[in-house]
């Protein structure tokens, strides 16, 4: 066997899918129209999840003020405030539920942002004509690419400073704006059908 023939058997499929498509007369091509990467780490981590973990503390705050309120008013009870037995049992489960579910909440986005910073890969991103590519690289080696239709995102958002991108309802691609043109930022938001900002 050559040494073409074990370089081209060794070839992963999606690389081989790729230079077919490349070939092809009516393939897209090759070059992304679009090209930008975004470093996955603890700072970017806590930059995207800032709404979640100030909602998670408001809803702790919460929570034990309701928590304090039952405690309260059962201890004034029949002395100072007639509270009935359900309305204290409604203030105890609802200030239990916000307390836990804003400690599970900051606690997952902690672990998350624990694990960004161990991981410390880049997301590099390749965006076509009618597709995008995702390539993760960890110490400059390519640890897995992806490829993607604008179809396949179960929602898609622009924000101020950034694209985002959902391929399901618990992953997010985060595609930051500061390395982009107008021009490119404009043919984003066309092949993801967005709407212009204001």
């Amino acid at each position: 066997m050559s040494d073409e023939t074990k370089s081209e058997g060794t070839m992963s499929e999606s690389v081989a899918e790729e230079k077919a498509e490349c070939s092809s007369e009516t393939a897209e091509p090759c070059e992304p129209v679009v090209r930008v990467s975004c470093l996955i780490d603890a700072q970017t981590q806590k930059d995207f999840t800032k709404p979640v973990r100030t909602g998670s503390l408001i809803a702790m705050i919460l929570g034990v003020l309701l928590l304090g309120t039952y405690i309260a008013l059962f201890v004034l009870d029949g002395s100072v405030i007639e509270v009935g037995e359900i309305l204290l049992i409604a203030i105890l489960i609802w200030g239990a539920l916000f307390f836990g579910m804003g400690l599970v909440f900051l606690l997952t986005v902690r672990k998350n942002i624990k694990r960004a910073a161990e991981l410390n890969a880049t997301n590099e991103y390749s965006f076509y004509e009618g597709y995008m590519t995702v390539s993760t690289v960890r110490r400059g080696e390519n640890i897995g690419t992806v490829k993607l239709y604008y179809s396949d995102f179960v929602k898609k958002r622009e924000r101020k400073r950034e694209f985002l991108l959902y391929p399901n309802t618990s992953s997010i691609y985060l595609i930051p704006k500061g390395e982009l043109g107008a021009g490119e930022i404009e043919f984003l938001r066309r092949v993801l059908h967005l709407p212009a900002r204001k």
